[in-house]
């Protein structure tokens, strides 16, 4: 075989290959379009399938009927908006998760300064301030700035033409556990008064997950592949419908346990262990609060199974929510009574007050809630205003002399 004919082969030979490569690379490319597309058709009926019992539009209108951000909320809701996409990652230090990116201003409901939710209205510089802990209730999921608890008991005080400066703390997740932790990292000035507003995730966490401190969100980021694996999980579950088909594949096999595998024995136990938790936690920011002259008032949150009996819009929000919420509050349900009955148990010196029962729909003609926890800025509009009327009297100064005689 001359030299020229074996270059030929060789030619020959790396067209073979090339070809062969460009075929695979172009089969593969065809089934993960393939894949992409018949998974984006399978997340279609699952999504139709779990929305046919009721209109989800109704869920939405009924509780921000009136309401003043509806519109905003709305378009937040519905990706409507140039807000960037934020990962939730873990901080290992406060045992609790927290944003990527701590500052984001954009045309949408949710914006974030330093990390925390923007409480507005916010005066430049005050003697004194007020801190409010809690989950995404606090947070104001399902509210714009303006419109979350904080941001209303902002406009409460600055209507009184009282010096004091509201920031929210509040986080999606959040249990008091993790309250906790980020109150122990917070700069407390004597005077000030710290707000703990909770109740259903720490019965969600250590009831339903048996988890009383919550869980992690996350992979844990404590080292470079980590941080690059759970930024491709972000990306893959923002921009591939086939990632969002295992998720979902994994949820539904969480969710058979979830429902049908813990005895009421078990319940009953996990109720009773989540419970002395919580209450060991407030103790505990009582005691940190006032160690540095401050006050501490406890408030415990209500939800959709806070309280009977439930509107019409409340029991079809209960039936057509998601499985793992359903089946969860299968379990719940017993817990929250628990948690209402020994409430009162936590430190009868504690600034304690159950608002459970606040939000009835059938008294004012109203609904609230737009799924089992979250309510509109209706709703927020209520609670805030509840929770001011019972602070005031230390934010003037008047309760002072009565708060104090009521610790000691």
């Amino acid at each position: 075989m001359t030299s020229l004919q074996k270059r030929l082969e060789e030619q020959s030979s790396k067209k073979k290959a090339a070809l062969l490569i460009f075929i695979i690379i172009l089969l593969l490319t065809l089934f993960l379009i393939f894949i992409e597309v018949g998974s984006f058709f399978f997340l279609k009926i699952v999504s139709g399938k779990e929305k046919v019992k009721i209109n989800q539009e109704e869920i939405i209108s009924l509780p921000f009927k009136g309401a003043e951000d509806s519109a905003i909320v709305r378009k937040t809701r519905n990706g409507e908006t140039n807000c960037p996409p934020n990962r939730l990652i873990y901080n290992k230090d406060s045992e609790s998760p927290e944003w990527e990116i701590k500052d984001v201003t954009c045309n949408g409901a949710e914006n974030i300064k330093s990390g925390f939710r923007v409480t507005t209205g916010q005066p430049e510089n005050t003697e004194h301030q007020v801190h409010v802990f809690g989950g995404s209730t606090i947070w104001g999921s399902g509210s714009s700035d303006a419109f979350t608890i904080p941001s209303l008991i902002q406009r409460f005080i600055n209507e009184r033409g009282l010096d004091w400066r509201v920031q929210n703390y509040g986080f999606i997740t959040f249990t008091s556990h993790q309250q906790l932790e980020r109150l122990k990292r917070t700069q407390i000035a004597r005077g000030d008064l710290v707000i703990f507003y909770d109740g259903g995730n720490d019965i969600w966490h250590g009831v339903v997950y048996g988890r009383p401190k919550g869980t992690i969100f996350g992979y844990n980021d404590e080292n470079r592949i980590g941080i690059y694996i759970n930024r491709l999980k972000f990306y893959l579950n923002t921009k591939s419908h086939f990632y969002r088909v295992l998720g979902w594949i994994k949820n539904r096999s969480q969710i058979v346990i979830l429902c049908k595998s813990i005895a009421k024995k078990e319940i009953e136990e996990r109720t009773r262990i989540a419970f002395e938790v919580y209450k060991a936690n407030i103790v505990a920011a009582k005691i940190i609060v006032e160690s540095k002259g401050g006050y501490f008032f406890h408030f415990f949150q209500p939800t959709v199974i806070s309280r009977k009996p439930n509107s019409p819009h409340e029991i079809n929000l209960i039936q057509n929510l998601s499985d793992d919420a359903h089946c969860g509050l299968i379990h719940m349900q017993q817990a929250t009574e628990y948690y209402r009955r020994h409430y009162r148990e936590i430190d009868p010196k504690i600034n304690a007050t159950d608002l459970s029962q606040l939000l009835q729909p059938g008294r004012s003609g109203k609904e609230y809630f737009f799924d089992w926890i979250h309510i509109s800025s209706i709703g927020n509009k209520e609670v805030s205003a509840s929770i001011f009327l019972t602070i005031l009297p230390l934010l003037t100064g008047e309760g002072i002399s009565d708060h104090f005689s009521l610790r000691h």
